[in-house]
């Protein structure tokens, strides 16, 4: 199993961010992992956390404090060290950046 799969079976959009999704568009940047955006409450990030721990991932939660511009990253990784940090509470973000997102990680 994947991370997308984890996230299409929770019913959870998510939006590719980073080098992954510049990539995309052509401008190639160094990085060892995929970022993406959740549309999720920090509030159900513990509950993912143990989702992807469940389907065989790594999992860590970890919360920024009250000045952090991201208050929970979702850092996963597979047996093959492949990585993604999914960024969860950003107040800033629109729902409608869902629609419009990158390649899945």
């Amino acid at each position: 199993m994947d991370a997308v799969a984890v996230l299409e079976i929770e019913k959870v959009d998510y939006a590719v961010i980073g080098a992954m999704a510049a990539s995309v568009h052509g401008v190639v940047r160094a990085s060892l992992d995929a970022d993406a955006v959740m549309s999720l409450t920090v509030q159900e990030a513990p509950a993912l956390e143990k989702n992807f721990r469940a389907a065989g991932f790594l999992a860590t939660l970890n919360r920024g404090d009250l000045e952090d511009p991201i208050p929970v990253v979702l850092s996963v990784a597979d047996s093959f060290q492949n990585r993604v940090d999914l960024l969860v509470g950003l107040r800033a973000w629109l729902v409608s950046g869902y629609r419009r997102r990158s390649l899945p990680c």
